[in-house]
């Protein structure tokens, strides 16, 4: 499928998600157009038929598999989600096809990072004050995924004594349990009238709101500089105590440091993209030198 063209084009190779579009619009005129978005899954297509303008994201073939991601447990997640208002429609589920409404809005990239920042805060402590939907987080079992899924010559010891010595310690106590995005950055936020927007909800899960925190910590989604503020201000809000929240995003760490280490390793296996590696490596020298 080329990057952009007819909708036919795609209907032709995918009949099932030609069904669905007509199952839930069937006013709509088969001609439109589609584009694949960009995304290091390339799973998802922006369709435009008549004035509707959907989003449809397949499920990863085996050879993409994405430990965590399955579109029929977004598909479910998102409606749960739904009286929320902080996700998109779920319109319709039929394997391998998730149909979801557009979510207008900009790209957060130019955005400076104290308004950024000011933008995610009450986001984010919306989204932790619901109530967890039914779908809680393995992680345990999602780390050992990656393992199984990995190239043999990818399995170093030190991978395998990460694995062995969490498995020990078991994860940490949840602090506060509620529905987590869990792949919050830049790349999946829009700026909007109402304020910033997230979008890719593949990897959400009930979970620890500490594990969260961490992620973002980790990745530098809140920037360094600007990290000590935005958690007073999150663990106020949040009526939390600010050290206790602290220690427990510490002890999330070494979770969080091997789970990014497994997912570069594993995407950088299945696309051969010369930026993933890099990040692997990155990711794993953190872990060497914790």
């Amino acid at each position: 499928m080329k990057l952009s063209g007819p909708v036919t084009a795609l209907y032709r190779t995918e009949p099932g998600l030609a069904r669905l579009v007509s199952q839930q619009f069937p006013a709509a005129q088969a001609a439109g157009s589609v584009s694949l978005l960009q995304g290091l899954t390339g799973l998802t297509y922006q369709l435009v038929c008549d004035d509707q303008r959907l989003i449809a994201r397949r499920q990863p073939a085996d050879q993409q598999y994405i430990p965590g991601v399955c579109r029929q447990r977004e598909y479910r997640l998102l409606r749960k989600l739904a009286a929320s208002g902080l996700v998109p429609v779920a319109l319709g589920w039929q394997s391998p096809w998730l149909l979801l409404s557009w979510r207008p809005g900009e790209s957060t990239a130019a955005l400076p990072a104290a308004d950024f920042e000011a933008g995610l805060l009450p986001l984010l402590c919306h989204l932790h004050r619901q109530s967890p939907v039914g779908f809680p987080l393995n992680l345990p079992a999602l780390l050992w995924r990656y393992w199984q899924l990995c190239h043999p010559r990818d399995k170093t010891p030190r991978w395998l004594a990460e694995l062995k010595k969490l498995a020990r310690q078991g994860t940490p106590d949840a602090l506060r349990n509620a529905p987590l995005h869990l792949d919050i950055h830049r790349g999946n936020l829009l700026q909007t009238d109402q304020g910033l927007s997230l979008i890719d909800w593949e990897y959400a899960a009930d979970g620890d709101i500490a594990l969260e925190l961490c992620m973002l910590h980790s990745t530098a989604t809140v920037s360094a500089a600007g990290w000590g503020k935005w958690l007073d201000a999150y663990a106020s809000t949040m009526a939390l105590d600010r050290a206790v929240l602290a220690a427990q995003i510490e002890r999330w760490r070494p979770w969080v440091r091997l789970l990014m280490a497994s997912w570069y390793t594993l995407r950088y296996q299945q696309r051969q993209d010369a930026g993933l590696k890099t990040l692997a490596r990155d990711a794993w020298h953190l872990i060497e030198t914790a």
